[in-house]
């Protein structure tokens, strides 16, 4: 009887650890920067595949508005053709991925370098325990 428990308790403690990391791996995305439309917008290209994705928790002024060029420039000089991963989120009412995209190799975030130098604002209602960090830099920017 105390075999059984042990092995219970132990396929147990792998099946929940399993489920715990299993959408991590799953939701993680790496693919490779195709498209800019504008500062938050950008299309990623994985398993030839292209994935409209909206940047997580800001808003960039677009093509257009004042700054608009600024901020896409920058987007550009930081992503385009870089391989990324893309963290979804939600998909927006387009139709388009809401994900944290991280540039490969050093590791940033794109939203968040958008908010630092001055391109972006963070949502009001952003939820997530990173935006108000966002919010701090946004108010030095």
């Amino acid at each position: 009887m105390k075999v059984k428990s042990i092995l219970f308790s132990f396929f147990f403690s792998s099946f929940f650890c399993f489920v715990i990391s299993f959408p991590f791996s799953v939701l993680s995305r790496p693919g490779r920067v195709i498209h800019i439309a504008d500062a938050d917008t950008i299309t990623v290209l994985k398993d030839h595949k292209q994935i409209p994705i909206s940047l997580y928790g800001i808003d960039a002024p677009d093509k257009g508005q004042p700054f608009g060029s600024g901020a896409k420039d920058f987007t550009l000089d930081m992503a385009k053709m870089k391989r990324v991963e893309v963290v979804p989120i939600a998909v927006d009412s387009n139709g388009r991925t809401v994900a944290s995209v991280y540039i490969e190799g050093d590791g940033e975030n794109l939203a968040e370098e958008l908010v630092q130098a001055g391109y972006a604002r963070v949502y009001l209602d952003c939820k997530r325990r990173i935006c108000g960090f966002w919010l701090k830099l946004e108010s030095r920017a």
